[in-house]
């Protein structure tokens, strides 16, 4: 007899999910891939050859997007070299996102809506066989329609891009004062644009990033355990520039860039 069954931890669900990768048509490369300090939870190649990369939550999936899509950057990045662990992997094919999560918020959903990136969410039901003890799982596809009104094709966003998507001159001003006290942590931090957000870069690893919104942006730096494994994402809302959670962010940002300095 089968009945529903709750995995307890984020752990547990990563093994009832890997022993069913074949109902997603996907061959397991690696669980857990570590580069970087960079650790999406699976990555996979599809029947046509292409890359997959799957990031789990047990709940909402807060931060779900966020950490998808970094890794999935760290992927393009190293996509030949990664292509070296499996023979089935086209590096010319497009790099694929799987998300699976009890649920997703709406902000998750909005922002999947406007990515141009392959990005797939899935919700789950997991369950257990009473007589033998074995688990299961059933995913289910969650339909996000494209936005309402036609959009350009997106372009390669620069730095300045970014600048100018603030609403105001002032926001801009703090955005630079900002940027420019995270440069002047380090001799060598560089900032780089991508299509979502500015990044902070030293030694090639990202220390912090900036997402731009039209009226605010977010500061966000990591939070890593004491083995330097990442654990979550913090962030700060910034409009003025006088945020309380702001020495908070600069001081998890220097924290990481020491890290980077012994690794």
């Amino acid at each position: 007899m089968l009945k529903n069954y709750k995995p307890k931890t984020e752990k547990e669900l990563h093994s009832i999910i890997e022993e069913h990768l074949t109902e997603l048509n996907l061959e397991l490369i690696k669980h857990e891939f570590n580069y970087e300090s960079n650790i999406p939870d699976f990555l996979c190649v599809d029947n046509n050859g292409s890359l997959v990369i799957i990031e789990v939550k047990l709940g909402k999936g807060k931060h779900i997007i966020e950490q998808a899509v970094r890794y999935y950057e760290m992927v393009e990045k190293y996509k030949i070299i990664i292509a070296k662990l499996n023979p089935n992997i086209k590096p010319g094919e497009t790099t694929k996102i799987i998300l699976i999560s009890e649920d997703y918020t709406a902000d998750t959903k909005n922002i999947i809506k406007f990515l141009d990136l392959d990005i797939i969410p899935y919700t789950y039901l997991t369950f257990m066989d009473e007589e033998t003890g074995k688990f299961g799982i059933n995913f289910k596809e969650v339909v996000i329609l494209p936005p309402a009104h036609p959009v350009e094709e997106p372009k390669i966003k620069t730095l300045e891009d970014h600048r100018n998507y603030f609403s105001d001159d002032n926001l801009r001003a703090v955005y630079d004062t900002v940027s420019a006290q995270i440069k002047n942590f380090k001799i060598g931090i560089e900032d780089y644009a991508t299509g979502n957000y500015v990044g902070f870069r030293l030694k090639g690893k990202m220390q912090a990033h900036i997402v731009p919104r039209r009226t605010f942006f977010l500061l966000v730096a990591g939070i890593y355990d004491e083995e330097g494994k990442w654990i979550e994402n913090k962030s700060v809302k910034i409009e003025t520039g006088e945020e309380e959670g702001i020495s908070e962010i600069f001081q998890l940002i220097k924290s990481t860039i020491k890290r980077s300095e012994k690794e």
